[in-house]
């Protein structure tokens, strides 16, 4: 009996270090959510950070390559395709998109490089160009959207051509055929072909 009576009598204080521990215990699962919490913003933080990372180096590596075909032509578009070839500079190219409607001039301010030359027929052509690291449907839809308008505004035969540094798909190598959109890689040329836009196509 008498033990018994001491575990009554232990009993209080066993209920306050219980109680003791459970505050104790809440209080740490408190903290943990707290710094769980404050984890995860600075996770979703850093991870806005590496897609701004990722969205400026592919900006650069787009405009390096876009550099490079002004500077470059023939490195992309061979003489079997185009006699003589050279880059359209900007107030030519403001020159042909100041005839078309202002949403259209717009719309092909926007098209990466245009290159003008001779065709192998003789007449004079384009090339309306859209460079892209890795091919996506987006620069084929462009590229054709784009050719058709500077054929509107220059009145004249366009090539719609996606440049891109990785080797494409092969499905995008299809819906690119099925779309009439060639595709050039450097040194290795157009090796997809396409039919020329005219302003009589549009």
């Amino acid at each position: 009996m008498q033990i018994l009576g001491e575990e009554l009598l232990s009993l209080p204080d066993l209920v306050r270090e219980n109680s003791r521990q459970i505050a104790e215990n809440s209080r740490q699962i408190a903290e943990n959510s707290r710094q769980i919490a404050e984890n995860s913003r600075q996770i979703a933080a850093l991870t806005g950070e590496v897609k701004d990372l990722r969205d400026d180096m592919g900006y650069m590596k787009g405009r390096d390559l876009e550099r490079d075909i002004e500077t470059h032509p023939r490195a992309y578009v061979r003489k079997r395709h185009m006699v003589a070839i050279r880059s359209v500079l900007d107030d030519e190219r403001y020159d042909l998109s100041s005839v078309l409607e202002a949403s259209e001039g717009a719309e092909l301010d926007l098209l990466d490089v245009i290159l003008e030359g001779e065709l192998l027929d003789g007449r004079h052509g384009y090339v309306a160009i859209e460079a892209s690291v890795t091919l996506e449907r987006r620069d084929i839809e462009r590229a054709l959207g784009r050719a058709k308008l500077l054929a509107k505004a220059a009145n004249a035969a366009v090539l719609p051509l996606v440049v891109c540094t990785r080797s494409p798909q092969d499905r995008l190598v299809e819906y690119a055929r099925r779309q009439h959109v060639a595709i050039s890689q450097k040194q290795r040329g157009i090796f997809l072909e396409a039919p020329l836009v005219t302003s009589d196509s549009v």
